[in-house]
């Protein structure tokens, strides 16, 4: 049950650490579209 319980956790982590990296280009592609082009010429 202890091993189980590790891989679970293990693998509850992993998937976690993917989701926030969607989530980090999500954004930042997001932001690139979102932000009008006058924006980068300040």
């Amino acid at each position: 049950m202890i091993d189980v319980e590790k891989i679970v956790t293990g693998y509850a982590r992993d998937s976690d650490g993917i989701v926030v990296v969607y989530r980090h280009y999500f954004y930042w592609i997001a932001s690139l579209f979102l932000i009008p082009p006058t924006a980068y010429h300040r």
